[in-house]
């Protein structure tokens, strides 16, 4: 797939930066507000800077997309300052449809290092900029690989709700932080998003959200960014167990995302089982990969941090030694084990984590030698590296087409009595996230199987059909058959194996709840204040 994408703007002050940021929240795009939403279609955005760090991170995020076959367009959104983007080799900047944003990295008013911003501000500049159409945004991290398509027809998403992953860690969205930023957010008495009582949901990246709702959200995505960024008390209440005392929480951008959507009254279905960490237990087939942590699958190991230099445009001939050195970090990673040499693991569910270890390792070195293949002159090692990649590959199917099958790998992680009885009680629907992890099975939450809906609720965004097979954005560069090219790092928490003995789950109160446009409606004018502070800022 070749980039489309917009000319670099003049980067040169804090100033420019706010107007950037200005223009695209009081003067929004035409059209963007009057409801012309192509309806289900998708379009996929990651964020990153323009570091080579992001490369083959970016090269292996596009090979999967189009692997998976999932539908719609792919873009990056890329913030970057004018130098940054002048140090970007124009394959990297070509290789993916690519949207050029202002760099947040240093706060232009505050005190504050946080590349994390470039998140919300990013998305803004692009809705404003790139004004997409589709009905649906799929937000996802540049350090995730797709297995299978994520759309709101195979996440179980209707009528109202968003999709996301579920990051337990978040404890901000029910304790004294969630008072101190959203109080005005009646708390929740379901348990879609966390727990009960709740004044946010408990999710990250993935992100699937409806065009209108991210135009709505977006201004407050950042400003509760700032909030628990600067609240000299947050890095007590977030979860994040990596921030030292009086020190700002590096998670704070994703309790912006929270927020902002309790904010305005969009809620987030989430389902565990959708996303996987490698080498954890597996329960269900998972639909994308995140490898943000270190993973290690026997003697071998890989931290995408130990490789923020890697290169991935240099041509043979390659070392392909684990001992090798940074000066030689290029071309393709290490070879992970083939899958006949790990030994075998007691369980489906362990086997299926450790084969994912091999899995995302050898899709990014898949994603490599397509480019390579390509770009390259022809060698005997291209051929016969990018050979081993392909035999692992072929190893790696046969062995998920066995743990793929009913039956193996997504069964109940408790006895099977004790999920007849909670589905007898309800507790499938009552307490859905616990459920999911635990009677997956029972509760019919396995993919493949039907998956079971929260009650319906009014759907927030007004849309109206349209060919979405003559529909695209951004230079009318979309997904063709043969293109398969084209995050900020956050601090990432092992989830934890649910592989255990879960204790029994208590029985549910009514499982009432309100709609998320209900409370959304009430505060679509406090976007305009919000608007309004950045008018003030600016002194416009």
């Amino acid at each position: 797939m070749s980039g489309a994408h917009v000319g670099a703007p003049d980067l040169h002050s804090p100033l420019l930066l706010l107007l950037l940021l200005a223009a695209s929240l009081l003067h929004p795009a035409a059209g963007q507000d009057d409801g012309d939403f192509v309806t289900g279609a998708i379009h996929t955005i990651f964020s990153t800077d323009c570091k080579r760090f992001f490369a083959f991170q970016t090269l292996a995020l596009a090979h999967s997309f189009a692997k998976a076959g999932q539908p719609g367009n792919l873009t990056r959104i890329a913030s970057c300052t004018r130098q940054q983007l002048s140090l970007m080799r124009r394959e990297d900047r070509d290789m993916v449809q690519t949207h050029i944003a202002p760099s947040w990295e240093k706060h232009p008013t505050k005190p504050d290092d946080y590349p994390p911003y470039n998140k919300p501000t990013g998305v803004m500049d692009w809705l404003d900029k790139a004004n997409p159409r589709e009905e649906w945004i799929l937000m996802v991290d540049p350090d995730m690989l797709f297995r299978a398509p994520l759309t709101p027809e195979t996440l179980g998403v209707a009528d109202g709700w968003s999709a996301g992953a579920h990051y337990s860690y978040l404890n901000g969205v029910i304790n004294d932080l969630a008072l101190r930023h959203v109080r005005h957010v009646a708390p929740r008495n379901d348990t879609y998003g966390g727990p009960r009582g709740r004044r946010a949901d408990r999710v990250g990246h993935y992100c699937l959200v409806r065009n209108a709702d991210l135009r709505r959200m977006a201004p407050f995505w950042l400003k509760f960014t700032e909030d628990v960024r600067f609240d000299p008390d947050a890095w007590n209440l977030t979860g994040d167990s990596y921030v030292e005392p009086g020190d700002r929480p590096w998670i704070s951008e994703m309790y912006g995302y929270a927020y902002a959507a309790a904010h305005v009254g969009v809620w987030h279905k989430l389902n565990p089982g959708v996303q996987a960490y490698p080498s954890y237990a597996v329960w269900d087939s998972i639909k994308v990969i995140h490898y943000g942590l270190t993973h290690r699958v026997g003697g071998y190991g890989f931290d995408k941090h130990d490789h923020y230099y890697f290169n991935s445009f240099r041509c043979p001939p390659w070392n392909m030694s684990m001992e090798r050195d940074i000066k030689e970090d290029y071309g393709l990673f290490p070879h992970p084990p083939h899958p006949s040499e790990l030994a075998p693991k007691d369980n489906p569910q362990d086997q299926y984590g450790a084969l994912l270890v091999v899995e995302f390792v050898n899709t990014i070195n898949e994603g490599l030698c397509e480019r390579h293949k390509k770009v390259c002159p022809a060698s005997e090692q291209l051929k016969e590296e990018c050979g081993t990649v392909e035999e692992i590959q072929k190893a790696l199917a046969a062995e998920f087409a066995v743990l793929d099958a009913p039956d193996s790998v997504c069964v109940d992680a408790l006895e099977i009595e004790k999920c007849l009885m909670y589905l007898r009680d309800g507790l499938c629907e009552k307490e859905w996230l616990q459920m999911g992890m635990s009677c997956r099975k029972t509760c019919g939450r396995c993919f493949g199987a039907s998956m079971r809906s929260p009650p319906g609720q009014t759907v927030v965004a007004n849309v109206q059909a349209k060919e979405p097979d003559t529909f695209s954005t951004e230079g009318n560069v979309g997904k063709s058959e043969d293109a398969t090219l084209g995050n900020i790092s956050i601090s990432e928490k092992d989830e934890g194996n649910v592989n255990q003995d879960i204790s029994a789950v208590k029985h549910a109160a009514d499982n009432e709840h309100s709609s998320p446009s209900a409370v959304a409606e009430e505060r679509i004018s406090n976007t305009e204040r919000e608007r309004a502070r950045c008018r003030k800022l600016v002194g416009v």
